[in-house]
């Protein structure tokens, strides 16, 4: 009787200690998993910056380190609104961007392929224009168009003016 007893009491123990173990191994799971998002999510997270912004919506590795010319956020009050980020960029920065650009598949800034994207009408006098800035007048530079439904003006646009050493994302907000 006293042997069932103590292999009872041993085998409750085991249990007892099993469960912890599992409780502890569910919690350190939980922080692991959030710490690892944390680390893959940093650009999506508060504080909103020009810089986040900027590397979400270009795909390019820009750092903080970028000299910020003009931040412009404006919105409506029905949402509607525009994002407008220009970073002045040295020599070495440039470079490594224009490698970057190439990589990503950026496409040379001409009017035909700002017509072919459905950037500009077929009369490039008319489409949609950059925030203080006429697209046209960049005669040296790469752009990627994310278009989700350009009708509607959905749409962010990243062109990296070569001659001018600017890197200019530009977000509408339909």
């Amino acid at each position: 009787m006293v042997h069932n007893l103590s292999i009872l009491v041993m085998v409750f123990a085991l249990n007892k200690v099993y469960i912890k173990n599992k409780i502890l191994f569910f919690i350190v799971g939980i922080i692991s998993i959030f710490v690892i998002s944390l680390f893959f999510m940093k650009d999506y997270l508060p504080p909103r910056t020009a810089y986040k912004i900027a590397r979400i919506n270009s795909d390019l590795d820009i750092k903080n380190t970028f000299e910020i010319v003009d931040y412009t956020e404006e919105y409506s009050f029905n949402g509607k609104g525009i994002i407008n980020i220009i970073f002045k960029l040295n020599d070495l920065e440039l470079k490594n961007l224009i490698q970057s650009c190439q990589r990503e598949g950026y496409k040379k800034v001409t009017v035909n392929n700002l017509v072919k994207d459905g950037f500009l009408k077929d009369n490039p006098d008319f489409g949609i224009n950059l925030y203080n800035r006429n697209i046209r007048e960049i005669t040296d530079g790469l752009y990627r168009l994310n278009a989700k439904d350009l009708n509607k003006l959905d749409f962010s646009i990243t062109v990296l003016d070569i001659s001018n050493k600017e890197l200019i994302v530009y977000v509408n907000i339909p």
